[in-house]
C-alpha cells in the first residue's frame, strides 16, 4: 500500500514530504524515521500520514522520535 507523509501548518495547508510503500511495521518505522530526519518539522507544523485508500489523514504528531 502507498503511504504519504505531509507537513500540516496552522492555517490547515499541507505539503507532501514523502511517499512510499513500506511492507511491514519495522520498514514503516524506518521510512518515517528517515523522512523526518531528511525533512525536519518546521516550527508550529504537525506530521500527517495517509494511505492510498483513505480520504483522511490517519496519524498526526507534533514531532516524531
Amino acid at each position: 500500500m502507498l503511504y504519504q507523509l505531509h507537513w500540516q501548518f496552522k492555517d490547515g495547508t499541507t505539503e507532501i514530504m514523502a511517499q512510499g510503500s513500506p511492507s511491514d511495521p519495522k520498514e514503516m518505522q524506518e521510512w518515517v524515521r528517515e523522512t523526518t530526519k531528511e525533512h525536519p518539522l518546521p516550527e508550529g507544523a504537525k506530521w500527517l500520514m495517509c494511505n492510498e485508500k483513505s480520504k483522511h489523514f490517519v496519524w498526526t504528531a507534533e514531532e516524531h522520535r
